[in-house]
């Protein structure tokens, strides 16, 4: 996601939060519900997107890394105690 729309996000979330406390503290309270359904759904794409992106950045990772060279088994009685 570009920065540009991480602030947009960021700063909508942040006016939902502030109109909802805004609209509680005036006792309007059928606009304080909405507002904070619509805080609720956009917080949950978010995360959503996150989640879903998150995957997605892990999978193009585990395709691109280089496999590990395989170690040889040592026996345990070799080693000595100091």
């Amino acid at each position: 996601m570009p920065k540009v729309a991480n602030w947009t996000i960021n700063v909508g979330i942040f006016a939902l939060i502030v109109a909802s406390y805004a609209a509680n503290r005036s006792g309007a309270f059928l606009d304080e519900r909405h507002l904070v359904g619509a805080l609720v759904v956009i917080m949950a794409i978010t995360v959503l997107y996150g989640v879903l992106k998150l995957r997605q950045m892990q999978a193009t990772f585990d395709a691109n890394v280089p496999p590990k060279e395989k170690k040889d088994k040592k026996d345990k009685g070799d080693k000595k105690k100091e």
